[in-house]
């Protein structure tokens, strides 16, 4: 065991927060909201940014050009079956997504939603330190490394802890203003 597993463990943790986060609506557009969006076609799955150019030309419109012309009708309904409630509207060449502003009561639900993915991203934090921590003191126990080595790996997981909630709290705080701001 190495404190630099753990760390990238941590930072695993962190990087899928942001990519949770992402996906998060703000009432701008962001290409994140559709990019994972998974699209039949070619026979199996396929996630919509395998298959088209996504751009946001203004900031309440996503633009969706699939490199396959064919695939138009197949990305259109992934997106109106997905859960994010948007009215796509299909050309020949492209799909516009208009991203309508968010009331006030579906950013307070956003920002609960977001202060639930916090803290799940908080406890998966902890159980990643809690698991490190009873190896290293099985290793401690059968006599492989020294009570003074453990206390110092403690200590530097215990700062690498920290570090890792003071960034999921500052990505929490800029996300939790932007969802707020209008």
């Amino acid at each position: 065991m190495d404190i630099k597993d753990f760390k990238e463990k941590i930072s695993k943790n962190i990087d899928f927060f942001i990519k949770e986060v992402k996906s998060l609506r703000t009432g701008k557009a962001n290409i994140s909201l559709v990019e994972d969006i998974k699209v039949e076609v070619y026979s199996s799955n396929m996630l919509l940014s395998q298959l088209a150019t996504i751009t946001t030309p203004d900031f309440n419109l996503i633009l969706i050009q699939p490199w396959d012309k064919s695939s138009i009708d197949p990305i259109y309904n992934s997106l109106i079956s997905s859960s994010l409630g948007f009215n796509p509207i299909k050309s020949v060449d492209d799909i516009r997504l208009p991203i309508p502003p968010l009331s006030e009561e579906r950013r307070k639900e956003y920002v609960k939603l977001l202060n639930s993915k916090l803290e799940e991203s908080k406890i998966s934090l902890r159980n990643i330190r809690k698991d490190f921590l009873n190896s290293i003191k099985k290793l401690e126990e059968d006599k492989e490394i020294s009570e003074t080595e453990m206390k110092k790996i403690e200590e530097d997981v215990d700062k690498v802890m920290k570090e890792g909630n003071e960034e999921l709290n500052k990505i929490y705080e800029l996300k939790k203003e932007e969802l707020l701001t209008i």
